[in-house]
């Protein structure tokens, strides 16, 4: 069995004076490596000392069964993280990828029972106190259990601070443990100052009030993509959604102000664009026939893409010079694929630090999303080396290359992309602006039904010297999803003021003051709105312009 936590031994390693930075960081490593039972032949890929938003010191390592971490490789990588604060205590720790731990960490194998759980709840809480006591040294009496999850085959235990029998966001920690098992991560975040002087409630009818003038002054018509059927909604959009209504009404005032603000700000905005740099102007106006003049013609269907090769065809990708490295899942049924060049060399191979690794995880690398059930591309992009001529001593794309793709040349591949994947939406898209910028040309469409578009545009840059596409950006959205969009709206902004009270209700709950400076920032009881069909959720900030139904997060 191995020995708990040892504050003792900690303290005497970050007392040392003796030591330098990266020997009181080998010894830190080397403690918690035995502590958390990480395998001896796993080594450490990242070790590096950063400073908080505090400007506290914090630790920082990652253990991997291959000696290094690359975000896009080999899916069979397993890595531990770990995150140390100022005095060496857990602050994060996380295991991804692995499928069992040594027997230090588990209980006995108990027969398979398929109609249960691997884990029971009693079982896995006991696990994570057993993981609390023994490994972080932080006490299990100090924050109140508040929530407990079961889902994909992980528990979620929530212990957190209360203050007036409200839990308080973001404080306490919370451990997941496996239905195997595992650990698989832990979150510590503390004690939270909290303001308990916000104790005098301001009547709820009187923020009914204030609420109606804040939507009227700002709610926008747009077409939404949301999770539920239809998937295109005719919404309201809340540009400027604040739920921090402090319940003795001392911000109510400055909320409505706010809103003042942020109106006027926008006016700024558009003011600033309309004295765009004369470069920039010359050069919009350069492509605003091109733009009155583009159109499309619908083909009589899309290419479906079936297969990753069909995806290597389609965007050139040479399958000589480039591998694909990972495919991963991004949610039900979008995936994402990873292609790296052969025999890529990290440049900063010595280098341990976060940052570097982020490089290396883009670095020659083309990335494409696309959703397998309707095969259809959602992403594209390449972080390929762009190739340069050298010209009077400089880097830069050369004359000779610049002609050989001008703007029209550009829009045949924006049309040919388009026609050949987005047939179904062509009756639905506009063009919208084509701006030039770091060797490539960048294609912006709006989507429109009837009046009114949709929130997410359609991007697409391509490179002026090989006519490449380098970057494409598409919602997850089909023809028949837009056949089917209404776009009559029945609630008018004012129907929704009036009819507020009988579709929301506020609920009390802590909430931190982001806007203050850091020393000073502290929690406030605030009211948050909340629909009433669904009071456990969060508001998405759009409310269905057909149903005056308030939307809410899954």
């Amino acid at each position: 069995m191995l020995s708990p936590f040892d504050p003792i031994i900690i303290n005497e390693i970050l007392e040392k004076t003796e030591l330098t930075k990266q020997e009181t960081m080998e010894q830190l490593q080397q403690y918690y490596k035995q502590l958390l039972a990480i395998p001896t032949h796993y080594s450490i890929a990242i070790e590096e000392v950063e400073r908080n938003s505090e400007e506290r010191e914090q630790y920082q390592f990652v253990w991997t069964n291959t000696g290094e971490l690359i975000i896009n490789g080999n899916p069979e990588q397993v890595a531990v993280l770990l995150e140390l604060n100022e005095i060496g205590r857990i602050m994060e720790y996380s295991r991804e990828g692995e499928t069992a731990l040594s027997s230090e960490n588990t209980l006995p194998e108990m027969e398979e029972d398929k109609s249960q759980p691997a884990l029971s709840e009693d079982e896995a809480y006991q696990i994570a106190l057993t993981f609390i006591q023994q490994k972080t040294g932080y006490r299990c009496d100090e924050y109140q259990l508040t929530k407990v999850k079961n889902e994909e085959e992980k528990y979620y235990f929530y212990w957190q601070q209360e203050e007036l029998q409200l839990p308080v966001p973001y404080s306490g920690y919370y451990v997941v443990v496996q239905h195997n098992k595992q650990i698989s991560e832990f979150r510590y975040y503390g004690t939270k100052a909290v303001n308990l002087s916000d104790q005098p409630d301001q009547a709820t009818s009187e923020l009914y009030r204030y609420f109606a003038q804040f939507l009227i002054k700002q709610l926008d018509l747009n077409i939404e993509i949301t999770n539920e059927q239809p998937r295109l909604k005719l919404a309201y959009f809340a540009r400027f959604l604040i739920h921090g209504w402090r319940v003795d009404g001392s911000n109510w005032g400055e909320i409505m102000e706010r809103i003042k603000l942020a109106d006027a700000d926008e006016e700024a905005d558009i003011h600033d664009e309309d004295e765009a740099s004369e470069v920039e102007e010359k050069q919009a106006k350069s492509y605003i026939d091109k733009i009155a003049n583009f159109s499309l013609e619908t083909m009589k269907q899309s290419e479906r893409l079936q297969t990753v090769e069909q995806l290597q065809q389609f965007f050139a990708i040479d399958p000589e010079n480039y591998e694909l490295i990972r495919s991963s899942p991004i949610n039900e049924h979008v995936e994402g694929l990873v292609w790296r060049k052969r025999h890529y060399i990290s440049k900063r191979k010595q280098e341990k630090t976060f940052e570097h690794l982020l490089l290396d995880g883009i670095e020659e690398t083309i990335k494409i999303k696309w959703n397998r059930k309707t095969k259809r591309v959602l992403g594209f992009i390449s972080f390929e080396d762009d190739e340069v001529i050298k010209k009077d001593g400089h880097e830069g794309v050369g004359e000779v290359a610049r002609n050989l793709w001008n703007v029209d040349k550009c829009l045949e591949v924006v049309k040919h992309t388009m026609q050949q994947l987005y047939t179904d939406l062509i009756p639905y898209l506009r063009l919208e602006s084509i701006r030039e910028n770091d060797g490539r040309y960048f294609f912006t469409f709006i989507l429109e039904k009837k009046g009114h578009a949709l929130s997410e545009q359609f991007s697409m840059a391509v490179h002026r010297c090989t006519g490449q596409i380098r970057m494409l950006m598409v919602p997850d959205i089909t023809g028949a999803d837009v056949e089917q969009l209404q776009t009559t709206p029945l609630y008018e902004v004012s129907d929704i003021a009036d009819q507020l009270q009988s579709s929301i209700t506020f609920v009390k709950q802590w909430q931190d003051d982001y806007a203050a400076d850091h020393s000073e920032r502290q929690y406030h009881l605030v009211y948050q709105p909340v629909a009433r069909t669904r009071p456990e959720k969060e508001l998405s900030g759009l409310i269905d312009a057909v149903t005056g139904e308030w939307l809410t997060y899954r």
